[in-house]
């Protein structure tokens, strides 16, 4: 893995609004992707007039985290209005030929659950395609400074949590790589990880592969929720409701029922690393919401034990993808050495369920 895993540092946070947020270009004349055409988004258009059957689409904002791809654009939408003045609309669009990545049919199901996302302005469906199209997001993630907008995180995260009998649309239990393929790759990455003199923890293949197993096992048991499954803080952005900002969830190709603290499990270690908090202190405020939305008969030790399975679990499944990061100097630096963060947080949750 080139120089080590443990040599370059970031001091950056690659999380912040800065660095997630679309940025301003100097707007570019572009086609309409994905095959749309001016009927499919006339309708979109506030006082749009079908007399004057024009219309000009422009790239005019950069994605910025790892949102990148041809998948996805943010678009400009500029056309003349009955009083002959030029209008313009920015649109979020997204495409998709995969069924199982389809999300219209989800931001429908949590609007109409009360969970808030971006307004979904449109879906459009051709040669066997999902064409969505979302409000704007000029913010994307959390200002860690301040205490509302990191509780506002939180509760959205409970919210998603606490849904009460949910849609079926939520239940897929898909078929994914099979499990004996899958841990050949899990040993292999910890192979690779061990070998590296720069890291400062000593990886015991065999038994950190067992408690592998034994978490990946406890899973299965677990109560279920609807979550995100890839939950970060560039799946969260905000929007005016009300005279208000208000935080919402996007991106919702993952969203499915899975154990019930996946989603907080996933940022805990973050937020607790951009706060200076504990997670306990953290996931107490996180249960406390929780608990208000949907009453739980449970423990705050024995839901922590939950979560710990949970993210050793999730964190030895990133393995793979996180040794690839590893490889990369540019993504690497982006993302502040994911794969030794994330080693430090397996490593204090394998000592703290005496797997180690």
């Amino acid at each position: 893995m080139g120089e080590g895993l443990a040599k370059e540092q970031v001091q950056m946070n690659p999380f912040e609004p800065a660095s997630l947020s679309p940025i301003t270009k100097t707007p570019v004349p572009c086609p309409l992707p994905y095959d749309l055409t001016l009927e499919d988004l006339q309708n979109l258009l506030p006082g749009f007039e079908q007399e004057h059957n024009t219309l000009q689409a422009f790239s005019s904002y950069e994605k910025q985290g790892l949102n990148g791809g041809s998948n996805s654009c943010i678009l400009s939408l500029s056309y003349p209005t009955a009083a002959e003045q030029i209008r313009s609309e920015t649109v979020f669009i997204k495409f998709t030929t995969d069924a199982k990545k389809m999300e219209a049919r989800k931001y429908q199901a949590l609007e109409s659950l009360n969970i808030p996302t971006p307004r979904l302005l449109a879906a459009i469906y051709k040669n066997n395609s999902e064409i969505i199209i979302l409000e704007f997001l000029p913010k994307i993630g959390i200002d860690f400074h301040s205490l509302n907008e990191v509780n506002s995180l939180l509760h959205l995260t409970a919210q998603l949590n606490a849904i009460q009998n949910p849609p079926e649309l939520f239940d897929q239990s898909g078929e994914g790589v099979p499990q004996a393929e899958f841990d050949e790759r899990v040993w292999s990455a910890l192979k690779e990880i061990a070998r590296d003199r720069y890291l400062p923890l000593k990886v015991d293949i065999p038994r950190w592969f067992d408690a592998y197993q034994i978490a990946r096992i406890a899973c299965k048991s677990m109560l279920r929720a609807v979550n995100h499954n890839e939950f970060s803080f560039q799946q969260v952005s905000w929007v005016q409701s009300d005279e208000k900002s208000q935080l919402v969830i996007f991106d919702l190709e993952t969203m499915s029922l899975s154990p019930r603290f996946t989603d907080i499990a996933g940022i805990l270690p973050g937020l607790a690393m951009y706060l200076g908090l504990n997670q306990i202190e953290l996931f107490k405020t996180y249960l406390g919401m929780l608990r208000e939305l949907n009453p739980l008969e449970l423990e705050i030790d024995e839901a922590f034990h939950e979560l710990r399975l949970v993210q050793i679990r999730d964190t030895f499944d990133s393995l793979p993808w996180l040794v690839d990061v590893a490889r990369r100097p540019d993504l690497n630096r982006m993302l502040d050495n994911p794969l030794l963060r994330n080693l430090n947080t397996l490593n204090d949750g394998l000592v703290a369920l005496r797997f180690l």
